[in-house]
């Protein structure tokens, strides 16, 4: 499916003593360049439906630990990962087709994750308990540091919200600091696409749970009663996932 515009880049660098100059990172030499490149995309694409298609993903001194030559090849992130660190992905393939196709272990990885993309900043100390008001958060697209590895909530979702804690000034706003509207709301029609064969296609379904932007959600199609799950990609929209 076409992602509009997707602003990526994948950067194999190490740190270097003189920060104008870059060079080629050690990673797993003795691996084929495109089976290199095939982890690096995944892990980008891992990162991006994590954080969301506006999001610039930058993934640094990669190293491969171990990985077979499958295709296609998925990264997962291990639980608690953050943006501006290490990370360690467990990299996944399938066998088999249809009913018999099963997800396996094909190797792992670890890289250094930065991220840019939009997200919201107090503009001054917001305490404990009060209402979130529009000259209290600040807008910004810039790098992202020391959050966790999904799409951080828009200025119109912290309005009108809570602060669960005190949120130091510059501090970048969360959905666990600050109360956020669900992007979707259990019982609500949503727009739901979905990618068969190559083609993209579009259904109003249920939604059967609520959840915010990035969240996979079960969703209803109301003539088959069939349960799907999906991704919220956007408030009342949402990505049907096949497995």
């Amino acid at each position: 499916m076409m992602r509009s515009p997707l602003l990526i880049a994948f950067v194999l660098i190490a740190a270097a003593a003189d920060a104008g100059q870059a060079r080629t990172a050690p990673v797993a030499a003795a691996l084929p360049a495109e089976l290199q490149d095939r982890v690096g995309a995944a892990i980008v694409e891992a990162l991006v439906q994590r954080m969301g298609a506006d999001a610039r993903i930058v993934v640094e001194r990669l190293e491969i630990a171990s990985v077979k030559d499958v295709t296609p090849i998925e990264a997962v992130p291990e639980p608690g990962a953050r943006t501006g660190e290490v990370v360690a992905f467990a990299l996944l393939g399938s066998v088999g087709t249809g009913a018999s196709r099963r997800v396996i272990s094909v190797g792992r990885a670890t890289a250094l994750v930065r991220v840019e993309a939009p997200h919201v900043k107090a503009t001054r100390l917001i305490t404990r308990g009060k209402d979130v008001e529009g000259d209290d958060l600040q807008s910004v697209v810039e790098d992202v540091p020391g959050v966790p590895l999904r799409r951080l909530p828009t200025s119109g979702q912290l309005l009108g919200g809570h602060a669960l804690r005190n949120i130091a000034a510059g501090e970048v706003a969360t959905s666990t600091a600050i109360t956020a509207a669900p992007a979707v709301r259990s019982g609500q029609l949503v727009k739901a696409t979905a990618t068969i064969a190559g083609a993209q296609i579009s259904a109003t379904l249920v939604a059967a749970q609520g959840g915010e932007l990035g969240a996979v959600i079960r969703v209803v199609n109301r003539e088959s009663r069939r349960q799907l799950r999906a991704r919220i990609v956007a408030e009342g929209s949402v990505e049907v996932i096949y497995e």
